[in-house]
């Protein structure tokens, strides 16, 4: 009993402990549900799946930690993917194509980043007015159809290439994000003026910490993530999918949240969000092998994070 007491206790002064167990309870739920859910061919396959989103998330991170968040990333990533399939087909460069795109998800964390932190204007309303402008230009540009792409080495290499011969590209370049700004987090100067920020913006100011800049730093870490996101994934399926990342917003905070993010910011741990984000996904693959309706998916996600956040609110109470 004093075991298991310590370690509940442990669980939540740690973010990304209990998350942990969610997803072991997870895997074994599911290899139990389905033989060949637990191989390596399978297990490759979710993180392949999960890693475009955990760009997203691992941007969303750092603005959920700064204490704001961003609505507008599901279709910024449309956006990036668009863009750079369109400008392919019409024979730039890929390396210029990618950087405008790339380019454009800085400009809109830009910002998003200048009206939170400089006037002062709601993150959620900011965010999702940019939302809404995005998906009106997405129609305008593809009046709702998909981009599809001649075949392209080059186009197709970031998202299809294989290092060794069978870790693929997109899951790389996942694990560089994560452990980069795990890095930034851990042993900068920027990394704890984020926490400080997310913590307290008045006394961070007063400190000597330039709150506009941190804050605008962590929406431009969103958008550049975001467009990045969709160019991986148009180099993947070898076209630009107007439609994409309708939920990436909603699973991106929710695999924060269910990392032990603080919806309040300043507290967070950059693996507890990596963590979480497979959780989803484990979810949604698990489901799907297991035979059941993928929609489902959304319920149990959704009331993970009801509990993890209800978990955040009675401990901040105590």
């Amino acid at each position: 009993m004093n075991t298991a007491k310590r370690l509940y206790i442990k669980s939540k002064d740690t973010p990304g402990i209990f998350t942990i167990f969610i997803l072991i309870v997870l895997l074994v739920i599911f290899s139990n549900t389905s033989k060949y859910f637990f191989t390596g061919d399978s297990l490759l396959a979710i993180l392949l799946s999960a890693s475009t989103v955990s760009y997203i998330a691992a941007g969303q991170f750092m603005v959920l930690l700064g204490g704001q968040f961003d609505m507008s990333v599901g279709n910024v990533a449309a956006m990036g993917g668009v863009l750079y399939s369109m400008l392919a087909v019409k024979g730039l460069p890929v390396p210029v194509a990618m950087a405008i795109a790339l380019g454009f998800g800085l400009l809109s964390g830009f910002v998003a980043g200048v009206c939170v932190s400089r006037f002062n204007t709601n993150a959620f309303i900011t965010t999702f007015a940019q939302l809404q402008i995005y998906r009106g230009i997405l129609f305008v540009l593809t009046g709702g159809s998909t981009i599809s792409v001649n075949p392209n080495p080059a186009f197709r290499f970031i998202g299809t290439y294989k290092v060794f011969g069978f870790l693929q590209m997109p899951v790389v370049i996942m694990i560089v994000i994560f452990t980069t700004f795990w890095f930034i987090l851990k042993f900068t100067k920027l990394g704890r003026a984020i926490y400080c920020v997310g913590n307290n913006a008045e006394a961070a100011k007063i400190s000597g910490i330039n709150v506009p800049r941190t804050v605008t730093f962590t929406f431009l870490m969103t958008g550049f993530f975001a467009a990045l996101s969709g160019v991986v994934f148009a180099s993947r399926v070898n076209s630009g999918q107007p439609n994409l990342g309708a939920t990436y917003a909603l699973d991106t905070i929710a695999a924060s949240v269910i990392g032990g993010t603080s919806m309040a910011g300043g507290k967070g741990n950059i693996w507890g969000a990596f963590i979480g984000i497979l959780v989803v996904y484990v979810i949604q693959n698990g489901l799907i092998m297991s035979g059941v309706d993928s929609y489902y998916h959304y319920i149990i996600t959704g009331l993970i994070m009801f509990f993890a956040v209800l978990a955040q609110t009675e401990k901040t109470k105590k």
